[in-house]
């Protein structure tokens, strides 16, 4: 009896296997649009329930319909690399330095939440992330070159991130005593970790106040980087109070 031959698989050949994949995406960003669209958004949990469900509680920006994400592409292999927009320039412009440094800022911000591990910490474990998502839309805004529109599916860039700021910093403030002298960094790892992270912000800061001078930077990301540091001072000195410890004095 003779065997009957095995019809190939479909997704065998490459080419079949690359279409599948560019299919699955596409339905994926387009369930993503339809969730946003016509299901309620999720509401911010409260505190105690952080720790229990730590998923990031800001919305998640939307990516372009029908974009296939793919991690390396070998056209930066040149020292280029590309903006919103289609536009490309060198990896040593100004531009990509201000917002690499906004990553990096972000990246260090990452390290100072794993390390929150004290109860007492959750509200500020929540704000942290809400932090993280308002420097990725900050990062994004800042890859748009000055003659091209900003795209609709980027979150706009709001004053009210500033006034949260704000109202979170005289928040903690009521909590913690009086500020006499200077203090070192330190204390607590999650507390020295923040003022490490302050001292990112100022320096992206300092970079985009330089990149200001001749090229286009929305007022309120230099407004919003001035406040998230001196926030970051203060949430610093939040968790070591969390942790009943001191801050460490500067001795003269």
């Amino acid at each position: 009896m003779r065997k009957r031959a095995r019809r190939p698989r479909y997704d065998a050949h490459p080419t079949n296997r690359r279409r599948g994949s560019a299919c699955f995406l596409r339905f994926v960003f387009r369930l993503r649009t339809y969730h946003e669209q016509h299901l309620p958004r999720r509401r911010m949990l409260p505190d105690h329930s952080i720790l229990q469900n730590p998923q990031p509680f800001a919305r998640v920006p939307d990516l372009p319909n029908n974009t296939d994400v793919k991690i390396y592409t070998k056209t930066g292999d040149d020292g280029t690399t590309g903006l919103i927009g289609g536009d490309r320039v060198r990896k040593c412009d100004p531009r990509i330095d201000c917002y690499g440094t906004v990553d990096e800022l972000n990246a260090t911000l990452g390290i100072a939440i794993v390390s929150l591990t004290h109860p007492a910490s959750r509200a500020l474990h929540a704000r942290l992330v809400t932090v993280q998502n308002e420097l990725f839309v900050l990062g994004s805004h800042l890859a748009v070159p000055d003659a091209t529109p900003v795209p609709a599916y980027l979150p706009p860039l709001e004053e009210s991130m500033v006034g949260r700021l704000e109202m979170e910093i005289d928040e903690a403030e009521q909590a913690l005593p009086p500020l006499k002298t200077f203090i070192l960094p330190g204390g607590t790892e999650p507390a020295a970790r923040l003022h490490l992270a302050r001292t990112v912000c100022r320096r992206a800061e300092r970079l985009l106040v330089d990149f200001s001078h001749d090229r286009h930077v929305p007022p309120v990301v230099l407004t919003y980087l001035n406040r998230l540091s001196d926030w970051l001072f203060v949430m610093a000195r939040l968790a070591n109070h969390h942790a009943g410890v001191a801050d460490e004095p500067w001795v003269k």
